[in-house]
């Protein structure tokens, strides 16, 4: 996903910044997956 902002000519502090943010949004949609499998399950 984030392949294409590693570039090596870049030396700003930009691609540890993208990866972070996409890594905090896989984070909330895994936690959001997570949450309504709970919410599912208890329903059900």
């Amino acid at each position: 996903m984030s392949l294409c902002y590693h570039r090596p000519s870049a030396s700003l502090p930009v691609p540890s910044l993208m990866d972070k943010l996409s890594l905090l949004h896989l984070l909330l949609i895994f936690t959001a997956i997570a949450c309504m499998a709970l919410l599912a399950s208890l329903i059900r």
